[in-house]
């Protein structure tokens, strides 16, 4: 049997609620759960290769579905950032000083109730009781900022950085993908309206100043 948790405990703490939903369950997660240590050391050598390797493509999936669980700030300036719950608050740096990616990490935790692991003793849970919220994100040009920007950073199949997908030098979309209306951005994002919907009912709108 599964963890099992109240609706108030879900309400209080959402992302714990869903870190459970995120890892899941996977017949090779419940099969090593149920092993006693002498079942486990009696395995085939070969057995225990083989499921290791579909427990690490299993891990890289949950990984990549689930960005946001492993956000990183940049800074020390980004953290005051995320704690703040000023109504307005302007966020400013350098080129490549991660202030795209800290705005849209911000916008993801408040649309999808998850927050970050690294932000967990410090993130004000106030924050998280106004959802399901409805965001407006603008930008300066549909093409370029939106199209060419945005969406890809909150795309959670699309790597943003350097090397290899999946290194430590970049990252997956921002919005996990279980917090997509159907769990699936084409039937969430409307192309018409430019509205994505989440799976709590909560919206984000994209916008630019360029737009008739």
């Amino acid at each position: 049997m599964g963890p099992v948790s109240s609706r108030e405990d879900d309400e209080a703490h959402p992302e714990e609620a869903h870190d459970v939903e995120a890892m899941g369950t996977h017949p090779l997660l419940e099969k090593y759960a149920s092993l006693s240590e002498e079942a486990l050391t009696a395995l085939p050598l070969t057995e225990l290769l083989t499921d290791t390797t579909a427990l690490t493509a299993l891990w890289e999936t949950r990984r990549q579905e689930n960005a946001l669980l492993f956000y990183e700030p940049a800074q020390e300036k980004a953290r005051e950032f995320h704690r703040s719950t000023k109504r307005e608050v302007l966020i400013s740096g350098g080129n490549r000083s991660s202030k795209t990616d800290t705005v849209l990490v911000e916008l993801a935790i408040q649309a999808t109730g998850i927050v970050p692991y690294s932000l967990r003793d410090s993130y004000p849970p106030e924050k998280l009781r106004r959802r399901p919220i409805r965001a407006r994100v603008v930008g300066a040009s549909f093409l370029d900022s939106i199209e060419g920007t945005t969406k890809p950073k909150l795309q959670w199949w699309k790597w943003d950085g350097a090397g290899d997908p999946g290194g430590a030098r970049g990252h997956w979309g921002w919005i996990p993908k279980s917090c997509l209306l159907g769990s699936d951005w084409t039937k969430a994002y409307s192309e018409k309206y430019r509205v994505l919907t989440l799976a709590d009912g909560g919206t984000i709108q994209f916008n630019s100043y360029d737009q008739e």
